[in-house]
């Protein structure tokens, strides 16, 4: 490497028309230091090296022979492996948005449209027969199964019989229930 730029040195001096003595004396340097970096025994410290570059007018990159082609190929590899490093992230996260943003949106039209069944159907009846009071209700349970509850008032008795796995099926089932109760003689409202 010292000998590198060792024969920069001195080329760009020969190029230039320049002793060793005359580039010495535009350095502030003795004419030994330049004798030394030409041969490859010494280098020039940074703010030597940017004043060799100043007066051969080229670059220090130049200088020390860096292939300024190869750096800026690469740091341009480099920039674009990043934009699509971060041009991938950008999808990523608006796909997880947008992927969020419908299972919420699914679940809001989810709540907002299950009816109340109870403005639909008759879903509670009081039932009056041979003097024994009876409430007759639809619930739903967690296995979203309708069922038939039957409270005996005066005895505290219950009874559950499903009455079907759709509403329809179970508010006819409730209608059935009051069919008997009014043809066993009793009253239901």
């Amino acid at each position: 490497m010292n000998l590198e730029i060792g024969n920069k040195i001195f080329e760009l001096r020969k190029i230039n028309h320049l002793s060793q003595e005359q580039l010495a004396e535009k350095l502030e340097v003795v004419r030994q230091t330049i004798s030394k970096w030409e041969l490859g025994e010494t280098t020039p410290d940074l703010k030597q090296a940017k004043a060799l570059a100043k007066i051969f007018k080229i670059s220090l990159d130049e200088l020390v022979d860096n292939d300024l082609k190869e750096i800026l190929v690469e740091k341009s590899i480099i920039i674009e492996k990043n934009n699509k490093t971060t041009k991938n992230l950008k999808i990523l996260f608006v796909m997880i948005y947008l992927i969020l943003l419908i299972f919420f949106l699914f679940i809001l039209i989810h709540f907002l449209s299950k009816k109340d069944f109870t403005k639909e159907y008759q879903t509670e009846l009081r039932c009056v027969i041979d003097n024994e009071k009876y409430n007759i209700f639809i619930d739903l349970d967690e296995d979203n199964m309708y069922y038939i509850w039957i409270y005996n008032i005066n005895r505290v008795l219950e009874n559950k019989h499903l009455a079907g796995s759709t509403l329809p099926e179970a508010a006819l089932t409730l209608k059935y229930v009051k069919g008997v109760a009014l043809y066993e003689g009793g009253v239901c409202r």
